[in-house]
């Protein structure tokens, strides 16, 4: 019983397995072409296409089976697809979901060692650093929907939490200028309105499913600098300088030290200077991506890998039965070779 359990298990990853890494080197192709054509793209519509490319890679697959079904359901003939997916063999399955428990159980850790150390910060008011009230400007930004703690002096700011979104601020916050503590405030707003923990987290467990596929991890670390950058454009939306954004950015990477390792921080050392050349770069003509180019690149990232993939029709196809005729059944000699009149019945 465990021999086919196994058996079925084996059977049922290994389509999956390769169909799923057809389906993430299509979408990324695709993705990777559409934004070096459409470089004076939003960083949010590429942040976009990026987290779709990546999801692809599951969905995918499972679109295309519903697909085959469909048409086996309600066509008489339905067309095949010509991509015939190779076998997986039981050695590379175990190897794969090896693979998978080690980056699924670092997740795990991760979650738990950020929640661990979150614990460490005082809760304070919507608009206000660990009880210390900041002006006015402040609480507007953030609303009464999140909550600031008091971090550690000198740590960068950063956010997390999914269903209680926390934004850290650090202790000496409170030292800082009105219109700098607004623009971080505002940076961390936009990364909890995209809903980014969520993403960052499902864009991991996709990453721990396909650890195999180097595709996987360029797309989620493309995904990371795009979501910076799309945050960089909210708060450069809402009027705040270029120029002087980027050299707040600039003084926070030099002067702050990383809060915590798995938390996105708002000037990222290592991308910052890519982040303040994209908003040096932001003009009104950067964003003129035609509707029709969207359209385009959006029907083929999701069209391309589900037609491709969709299963081949394997239901034996019966040549139909000739007519029998019942009275040359009955007649002597009727079976097939034999010679015989059509009137009277005999055997020449």
């Amino acid at each position: 019983m465990i021999g086919e359990d196994v058996a079925t298990g084996v059977a049922w990853l290994g389509p999956w397995l390769t169909a799923s890494s057809i389906a993430l080197t299509l979408s990324t192709t695709v993705a990777a072409l559409w934004c070096a054509y459409t470089q004076r793209s939003r960083a949010r519509v590429r942040y976009a296409v990026w987290c779709a490319a990546l999801a692809l890679a599951i969905v995918a697959p499972l679109a295309a089976n519903a697909r085959a079904a469909f048409i086996d359901a309600t066509a008489a003939d339905p067309a095949s697809v010509a991509l015939a997916l190779p076998p997986v063999a039981p050695g590379v399955i175990a190897v794969w979901s090896i693979g998978v428990l080690v980056m699924l159980s670092r997740i795990v850790h991760q979650e738990l060692a950020l929640r661990r150390w979150a614990r460490r910060f005082s809760l304070g008011e919507a608009g206000s650093v660990g009880g210390v009230t900041s002006l006015d400007e402040d609480a507007a930004v953030v609303g009464p929907r999140f909550a600031l703690v008091r971090g550690d002096a000198g740590a960068m700011p950063v956010c997390w939490g999914i269903v209680r979104p926390r934004i850290m601020l650090p202790a000496d916050a409170v030292e800082w200028t009105r219109e700098l503590r607004r623009v971080v405030l505002r940076h961390e707003v936009a990364h909890i309105e995209q809903r980014d923990a969520l993403s960052d987290l499902l864009g991991r467990v996709v990453v721990a499913l396909l650890w195999f596929h180097p595709g996987a991890w360029l797309v989620f670390a493309r995904i990371r600098i795009e979501r910076e950058q799309a945050c960089d454009e909210r708060v450069i939306d809402s009027g705040i300088d270029p120029v002087s954004y980027g050299e707040q950015l600039l003084a926070l990477a030099r002067r702050l030290r990383p809060a915590y390792p798995a938390v996105a921080a708002i000037a990222d050392r290592r991308n910052v200077e890519t982040r303040i050349a994209a908003l040096l770069l932001a003009d009104g003509r950067r964003h003129a991506i035609g509707a029709g180019a969207t359209a385009a690149a959006a029907i083929t990232l999701v069209a391309l890998p589900v037609l491709l993939l969709t299963p081949a029709h394997s239901t034996p196809r019966v040549a139909p039965a000739a007519p029998i005729n019942s009275e040359a059944a009955q007649l002597p000699g009727g079976h097939p070779g034999s010679f015989r009149t059509s009137l009277t019945g005999r055997v020449r």
